[in-house]
C-alpha cells in the first residue's frame, strides 16, 4: 500500500513538473512573439525568431533571474549585459560594477566606448548627479571637462562626467587617496574612497 501511494505521489510530482515546463515554454513563446511584433515582424515569421530583448526591461521576472543576457538595442548583432532582476523591482541594466582592485578603470576613450573586462565581475558597459549635469564624459585621452587649465580625468586618474573637476567619480582608483579614489562626496560630505559601486539604468515606464 505504501509503495502504491509513493508511486502515485511521484507520478503527480512529475505531472506538475511537466505542466510547469509547458507554462515556461508558453511564456517564452509569448515573449518572443511580443518582441517580434514590436519590431514590425508579422506573427507568421515570429515562430523561428530568436528572442531579442531591447534591454533588461523586456525580460520576464517569472522566467529570467539576475544574470548575463544578450540584448539588442537596435537592429545590430547585440551584446551581453548583466541584468539585475532583484534590486527595487528589477529590470536594471548594469553598466558599471566595482568590488575590488583587479580592474583598472583609467581607460581611454575607446575602452569606455567599447566596454571592458569581465561581465560577471568588475566591468564598464560602453557609453548623474546635480553638479555633473550637462557635463560631457572625459577620459585621459579625450578632455571634455569644464576645467580650462587641466584634464580632470588625468589628474584624478579616472574617466567621468567632469565639471571643474568633481564631487563624484565612481571610476577613480580603488582605495585611492582622497579625491583620486572612488568618490561620492555628498554621501558623507567627504572624499574618502568607497569600497564598492554599481551603476544601473532602466526604462522609466516600468
Amino acid at each position: 500500500m505504501y509503495g502504491k501511494l509513493a508511486k502515485k505521489d511521484i507520478d503527480s510530482t512529475i505531472q506538475i513538473y511537466q505542466w510547469t515546463n509547458d507554462m515556461y515554454e508558453l511564456r517564452r513563446s509569448l515573449l518572443r512573439v511580443e518582441e517580434c511584433l514590436s519590431r514590425g515582424i508579422c506573427k507568421s515569421k515570429c515562430q523561428n525568431e530568436e528572442f531579442r530583448p531591447k534591454d533588461c526591461s523586456r525580460l520576464d521576472k517569472k522566467i529570467h533571474k539576475s544574470g548575463v543576457f544578450k540584448i539588442f538595442p537596435d537592429s545590430g548583432s547585440g551584446f551581453k549585459v548583466y541584468c539585475d532582476m532583484d534590486t527595487d523591482s528589477g529590470h536594471w541594466t548594469v553598466f558599471q560594477h566595482r568590488t575590488n582592485s583587479t580592474t583598472i578603470f583609467n581607460h581611454g576613450w575607446t575602452g569606455y566606448k567599447n566596454g571592458f573586462c569581465d561581465i560577471n565581475a568588475e566591468f564598464w558597459l560602453g557609453d548623474s548627479l546635480a553638479y555633473h549635469n550637462d557635463t560631457r564624459f572625459s577620459t585621459k585621452d579625450n578632455d571634455n571637462d569644464k576645467n580650462g587649465s587641466q584634464n580632470c580625468a588625468s589628474v584624478y586618474t579616472g574617466s567621468w562626467w567632469f565639471g571643474a573637476c568633481h564631487y563624484s567619480n565612481l571610476n577613480g582608483v580603488f582605495k585611492g587617496s582622497g579625491a583620486k579614489g572612488i568618490n561620492w562626496y555628498y554621501w558623507r560630505k567627504t572624499f574618502d574612497t568607497i569600497q564598492t559601486s554599481t551603476m544601473m539604468i532602466r526604462n522609466r515606464k516600468l
